[in-house]
Parts: structure tokens; C-alpha cells; sequence
């Protein structure tokens, strides 16, 4: 666990006693995760339904001093984690001790994903629709465990800076949302577990995260929401360790996110 993953754990307990909005969450996953090799051509995938991985996500959101009443906007502070973990089909090859193609194989794989979030946002109100504009500091990491006698475990982690933009339109006790954010890898890495373990530095990794909210307002402090949620990551080839490399990857998850929120 890296010094930053620390640091946005110990912040996240510490905002549990004095947040003034707390969001529980509920995800499932879609999982299309697709690797190619240097000339384009499909390597492996791992892919799921809704049904296969799911987990939980925790927000917890506090303002940062008064309502600016020139602008009518105000500062807020949130801090997130979430996890999802469950089984996914691999597609792929068997290869020999130089790496080419054998036969075809098929398996199944465990997952777990894990996402730690700070964030920092700017919102501006008005009678019918509020816009924010956002920054955030994130931690990533999915563990890849590949069904054995042929797999092994891989471990993808990466800490991330991302900005974004949310709008959301009111009526009645309902409102409508749109967000979307672009996400910057820091130092991304796979470990993978064969005889020893093995540390790859990843190449150019790109994130890009849209999520459409539906909510309704049961009253002044507690709102129930449905959210679809877009998460893509591409990812750039590895350098080579002891003769292997990890090749450029793409990864398009939707989730269906059921959230409740309360405000204190």
C-alpha cells in the first residue's frame, strides 16, 4: 500500500465524524477489458454481465466555508472509496516460452477493484440547474487472478489526477445529471506473480469517466439515485522485464450504480 493510498484512507476515516453529506452506493459491473499486441491483433479479453461483479462505494462530502452570494457558489470537499470484486471470462491463447500463440483458451478470473478519491469541487446554483467544475486525486488498482494451471495473478495500480465538469437539472422532487472527467495515470505499474514476481512500468495511461444520474429527492435531506456510469481506461504498453513486457490494453466498464444520500 503506497504513502498516497495511506494518506486518502486516514483523511476518509477523519471525515466520517464531520461530514455533512453521506452517500452509500451500491455497483454492478460490466466488465470489457481487451489486450493486442504490437501490430493491433487481439491477444486476450476478460468480460462480464451486470451480474458477475458488483460491490459498494462510500462518499463522504463537506463545504468549505460560506455560500458566495455575488455568484451564489460555494467550495466542497468529498472523499470516496469504492470496491467492486467478482468473476469475469477469459478469452485468450496459450503461449510457449517464447511467447507465440499455442491454441485457444478459455478460463474464468477472479477481480477486484479498488478506488480511493479526493476531490475538490466548485458549484454554482441557481433555481433550476447547478454546474460544477472538479479536481480530484485518486488511487486505482485491479488485481487480475487468472484461473490456475495456466494463469497467475496480475496487479495493475496506479495513483491519478483527474478534472471534470457535472451539470444537474431540477424539477419537482426529481433531477437530471451529466458528468464528465479525464484522468491522468502517475507512475502506473503491473506486477505479475509467475515463478518470481515481476514489476512492468506501464506506458501512457489515459482515463475517461461519464455518468448520467437520475435522482429523486424523498425530501430536504434524503435522495435515492440511479446512475449509469461509462469508465475507460486505455493503456500503454509496458517496457520489457527478464524478456516479457505487458502489451497496450483498453478497458471499457459500465456500471449501474444504486446510491442513497443524507444530508446531517
Amino acid at each position: 500500500m503506497n504513502k498516497f493510498k495511506v494518506f486518502l484512507i486516514v483523511v476518509i476515516l477523519n471525515s466520517m465524524i464531520c461530514a455533512e453529506e453521506l452517500e452509500v452506493g451500491f455497483g454492478f459491473l460490466n466488465m470489457n477489458y481487451v489486450e493486442t499486441g504490437q501490430d493491433g491483433e487481439f491477444l486476450n479479453s476478460e468480460k462480464s454481465g451486470f451480474t458477475k461483479i458488483n460491490g459498494f462505494n462510500l462518499v463522504y462530502k463537506d463545504t468549505i466555508g460560506k455560500l458566495d452570494s455575488e455568484d451564489m457558489s460555494i467550495y466542497s470537499l468529498s472523499i470516496g472509496f469504492r470496491k467492486l470484486s467478482g468473476e469475469s471470462d477469459y478469452d485468450g491463447y496459450l503461449q510457449d516460452s517464447n511467447g507465440n500463440k499455442v491454441s485457444p483458451h478459455q478460463s474464468t478470473t477472479t477481480n477486484e477493484i479498488t478506488e480511493t478519491k479526493l476531490k475538490l469541487e466548485h458549484t454554482f446554483y441557481s433555481s433550476s440547474f447547478d454546474y460544477s467544475f472538479f479536481t480530484s486525486l485518486a488511487n486505482r488498482e485491479w488485481t487480475r487472478d487468472m484461473e490456475k494451471p495456466y494463469g497467475y495473478k496480475e496487479i495493475y495500480s496506479w495513483d491519478y489526477v483527474e478534472v471534470g465538469s457535472k451539470g444537474i437539472y431540477y424539477n419537482g422532487h426529481w433531477e437530471f445529471g451529466l458528468e464528465a472527467t479525464v484522468q491522468k495515470a502517475m507512475n502506473p505499474t503491473m506486477k505479475a506473480y509467475l515463478s518470481k514476481v515481476l514489476t512492468f512500468d506501464l506506458g501512457t495511461t489515459m482515463g475517461y469517466n461519464f455518468k448520467i444520474p437520475v435522482g429523486y429527492n424523498i425530501d430536504k435531506k434524503l435522495k435515492i439515485e440511479l446512475e449509469y456510469e461509462y469508465d475507460m481506461w486505455e493503456i500503454g504498453k509496458s517496457n520489457v522485464v527478464e524478456g516479457y513486457y505487458e502489451p497496450d490494453s483498453t478497458t471499457k466498464n459500465k456500471i449501474i450504480n444504486l446510491n442513497i444520500a443524507y444530508k446531517f
